[in-house]
């Protein structure tokens, strides 16, 4: 059931029934060129991590930051901030 709700929220998988919106995106008529659009807004924590080994917490989230575009003098203090939302920061 949780999986396969955010993988619907995430439209990695279309219902079979209804629809799902996300921001204004509807799963039966975003395209497959937008469908970036729609997964930039969600966060997707996946349960078995899919962490660059070798990377500290810090570095894994800095790297997310800087592959979506994130300006590089914003990254370290977003990376921060992000960690301890989640309760992370000691981990850092």
């Amino acid at each position: 059931g949780k999986t396969t709700t955010m993988r619907l929220i995430h439209m990695a998988e279309r219902p079979t029934a209804g629809e799902v919106r996300v921001s204004g995106y509807s799963s039966d008529k975003v395209t497959e060129r937008d469908l970036w659009k729609v997964r930039r807004r969600v966060g997707y924590v996946f349960q078995d991590f899919r962490l660059l080994p070798g990377r500290t917490a810090i570095e894994n989230v800095a790297f997310a930051l800087e592959v979506t575009g994130t300006p590089p003098r914003a990254i370290q203090p977003k990376a921060q901030r992000l960690l301890s939302q989640v309760g992370l920061s000691t981990k850092a």
